[in-house]
């Protein structure tokens, strides 16, 4: 899913331009394995015989993967410009960990 806002607005000398950004990922998985001698030729495992038969589950998840952009530019007259943007982003909900960064750009 993803989501987005944009508002751009002139007014008199200035000018401001903002943008603000989400998004979400869900991933799903399962790991299985499985192997049989087959007696009979035939998509399903029951058609083979029991010995020496392989099974396996490695593990099963899901996950979920945020992230927010956010922007915006001012301007006077076409100069003295300020450009600021941040993003946040984070690791699998599960863990409910953050990590985000600021990064202000001046011109």
């Amino acid at each position: 899913m993803q989501l987005s806002l944009n508002y751009d607005r002139k007014f008199g000398d200035h000018s401001i331009n903002v943008l603000a950004l989400f998004e979400e990922q869900y991933n799903q998985w399962e790991n299985f394995y499985a192997q049989r001698s087959m007696l009979l030729d035939g998509e399903y495992l029951l058609y083979g015989e029991n010995e020496g038969q392989i099974g396996k589950m490695d593990g099963a998840g899901d996950k979920t993967r945020r992230a927010f952009i956010g922007r915006m530019n001012y301007d006077y007259k076409g100069r003295y410009m300020v450009d600021f943007r941040c993003v946040m982003t984070d690791l699998p909900v599960s863990r409910k960990i953050l990590v985000g960064g600021f990064s202000p750009l001046f011109l």
